[in-house]
């Protein structure tokens, strides 16, 4: 498994980006599936696709839950929509469950695919500081 200061950089660059991004999407194929990843050119669109980046949570974290909320209207009233306080910043959200543990924590971004990036990436880190 890549090293937590690999996973804490990589989380670090998923939580600055606000569009897709083909050479971070090649440094998440490098670090978190690595008998995939070929080069730049050929790495698959985790930071664009719902899709891409599901099927890595589903591949690195096998028998994980997750959930993907985009602009429902509790994120955008959490997001300060209505003239409430904000409490996020980002209208995209996805929760990662483990089967072990009930529950778990949202994490937003600029866009549903980066949010779930960045759940999936912290979720690692969590496990990671669990051993």
């Amino acid at each position: 498994m890549t090293a937590p200061s690999d996973l804490k950089e990589l989380l670090a660059r998923v939580e600055r980006a606000t569009e897709a991004d083909t050479f971070l999407d090649a440094d998440l194929e490098f670090h978190l599936a690595p008998d995939a990843f070929w080069d730049v050119a050929n790495a698959k669109p985790y930071t664009s696709s719902i899709d891409a980046s599901l099927a890595l949570v589903e591949r690195v974290l096998p028998g994980w839950g997750w959930s993907v909320q985009s602009r429902t209207r509790h994120v955008l009233a959490c997001c300060g929509a209505d003239g409430a306080p904000a409490i996020t910043k980002h209208p995209h959200w996805t929760l990662l469950s483990s089967p072990e543990v009930s529950g778990g924590e949202y994490f937003d971004a600029t866009t549903p695919a980066l949010s779930v990036c960045r759940s999936l990436l912290k979720a690692l880190i969590a496990k990671e500081n669990d051993r």
